[in-house]
């Protein structure tokens, strides 16, 4: 399974009203009154991007979170692993033969 944050901030798709999204519970939390940060900001600055909110704003509502399965990979992740790979080829040797 992917690796989805432990939350997340979305708006209600009813109400529009600012609310948290915990990874892996049914239902949602009210957005603290007062917070002067937007949804959109909070997932902006923890690197959450629109698929994941959707995905879970679904998961959330419905409480079936086996399908986050569909989401794609948070953007900080991928490219943190493709930083992982590209160093490991690189100590291996793009071309290195097997020298007897």
């Amino acid at each position: 399974m992917i690796e989805l944050p432990a939350y997340c901030a979305a708006r209600h798709p009813e109400t529009n009203k600012p609310i948290i999204i915990r990874r892996g519970e049914p239902g949602y939390l009210p957005w603290p009154k007062g917070n002067p940060i937007t949804p959109e900001d909070f997932n902006k600055i923890h690197d959450v991007d629109e698929a994941v909110v959707q995905t879970m704003i679904g998961c959330c509502m419905s409480g079936e979170w086996e399908k986050a399965d569909a989401v794609p990979m948070r953007p900080s992740l991928q490219r943190e692993r493709q930083s992982k790979e590209r160093a490991d080829r690189g100590s291996r040797g793009r071309f290195a033969r097997n020298r007897r």
